[in-house]
């Protein structure tokens, strides 16, 4: 997992006081931590196995794949007008 602030310790009174934790301004990007840093590490390695009813129908997804077809899906919504912080349900 990948934060965009280092780790820090812990200042709360609670009975794991020690352990490290994400500093409070520190934010977790989703989709670096679960596309991205596979994408950059890996780019062929499969990302996705789609197991459908009919074995011809089945299909592996690599990191290279899911990550073009994601940028597509994000510049239509950029041309949609949809900006940082908008709502969005698919």
């Amino acid at each position: 997992m990948t934060l965009s602030l280092p780790l820090t310790r812990s200042t709360a009174p609670h009975p794991h006081a020690t352990e490290l934790t994400p500093s409070p301004e520190g934010t977790l990007n989703a989709a670096y931590n679960c596309l991205d840093r596979h994408f950059y590490a890996n780019p062929e390695k499969t990302a996705i196995i789609y197991e459908a009813d009919e074995s011809s129908e089945s299909r592996e997804i690599s990191f290279r794949e899911l990550m073009k077809e994601t940028c597509q899906i994000a510049n239509v919504l950029k041309s949609w007008g949809v900006k940082k912080g908008d709502a969005v349900s698919i």
